[in-house]
């Protein structure tokens, strides 16, 4: 609350007061239902888990729709460019976009189902991977379960993030090793086991970069990242100019087109380009009170989801730990905010307040919570 207070603010010295109101309205949503998960999970279990479980059934389709348009490019355009598709997206942003040709899914090499980029539809995986992990403690058909947290997990390889690779082994130990350190005192064997882990987690690195720079993935990778480092100067030399207030809401996009200009003019072919840093992006739009309330709030989550862990909701609590890792390390490279995309606020928010309820009115063993199937 103290973040959207500070960008509330924010938006009298912003150039752009609807995108300020905008960001706001769309930041209420994770509020909203990660206080509900909160409450059901204290007061009403079981139709929480009944609401979750209906939700992670239904949205299997996204996945699906990942995989088979990585696999088939051609019906993904199609889809793309059909009638259909106004349904699910805004066709205002649609049209934008393939008429700019800088959507993220028009590439052969990503896939986004519902979702026109590739880096968000992982994101999207891999919270409702999690999200369907937690039922495994809920439920009868446990193997059923881990199946479809592992089909989300599975998209994530097919929707061509190259960020998404990487935290898919980064994400799931973090919320492994919570569940190690934080649920009870470590052994000697746990130790044993990070750092075999660490060791060989090294060791696939340097595999990876000496594979890179001659792949194609490698290549693209290498540009994303030059493109990144480029915003990021840009951003350095604007917190000079604003190191308290900030840029408001719209001021980067003003002042990174102004940059632009003056280096195509030099010969430098340098487009639109949005922060891509969840920390710059709350410094540029709300000054440096919102830059240290965002760290402020994402070390809170930290500390409430692992409160969970001593409080009988383990798994809740590991697997919200790996989503909200996710998204803190995703975001340093994209625009997601600090809060998410805002599709998947909702099942992040759900598995925030769900880890973070106060006393557990159920615990992750089915002994303790019952078991529906």
């Amino acid at each position: 609350m103290v973040l959207l207070s500070v960008q509330t603010v924010s938006i009298a010295w912003s150039p752009d007061v609807a995108l300020g109101i905008r960001n706001l309205v769309y930041s209420l949503p994770f509020v909203f239902f990660g206080l509900v998960a909160r409450y059901l999970a204290r007061e009403k279990p079981f139709e929480l888990q009944s609401i979750v479980k209906i939700y992670c059934i239904v949205a299997l389709i996204e996945p699906a729709l990942c995989i088979l348009f990585r696999l088939s490019p051609p019906v993904e355009r199609a889809f793309l460019t059909s009638q259909v598709v106004t349904h699910f997206m805004n066709s205002n942003s649609m049209a934008t976009l393939v008429s700019s040709g800088t959507i993220s899914v028009m590439d052969p090499e990503k896939a986004g189902g519902f979702l026109l980029n590739g880096n968000v539809a992982a994101a999207w995986c891999f919270v409702n991977a999690c999200l369907a992990f937690c039922m495994v403690s809920y439920t009868s058909k446990k193997n059923a379960w881990k199946g479809v947290a592992a089909f989300y997990a599975a998209a994530i390889l097919f929707t061509g993030s190259k960020a998404g690779f990487a935290l898919l082994l980064v994400a799931p130990a973090s919320g492994w090793m919570a569940w190690k350190f934080f649920s009870r005192r470590p052994t000697a064997s746990d130790v044993l086991v990070v750092l075999v882990g660490l060791g060989l987690l090294f060791a696939f690195a340097q595999l990876v970069q000496s594979w890179l720079p001659e792949s194609e993935f490698g290549q693209r990778s290498a540009m994303a990242l030059q493109t990144r480092q480029l915003i990021w100067s840009r951003a350095a030399v604007a917190f000079q100019e604003h190191p308290f207030l900030g840029q408001g809401f719209g001021g980067w996009r003003r002042d990174f087109m102004a940059f632009g200009a003056a280096a195509r003019s030099a010969g430098l072919g340098i487009g639109e380009f949005p922060a891509h840093n969840t920390f710059i992006i709350l410094w540029s739009q709300s000054g440096l009170v919102a830059l240290v309330a965002g760290v402020w709030l994402t070390v809170a989550v930290y500390a409430d989801v692992l409160g969970g862990m001593s409080r009988g909701r383990r798994l809740i609590s590991a697997a919200a730990f790996a989503a909200w890792t996710w998204i803190v390390l995703h975001g340093l490279g994209e625009n997601f905010g600090l809060l998410g995309d805002p599709h998947f606020q909702v099942p992040l928010a759900v598995l925030i307040g769900w880890a973070s309820a106060g006393p557990a009115a159920f615990g992750d063993s089915s002994k303790s919570s019952g078991v529906h199937s």
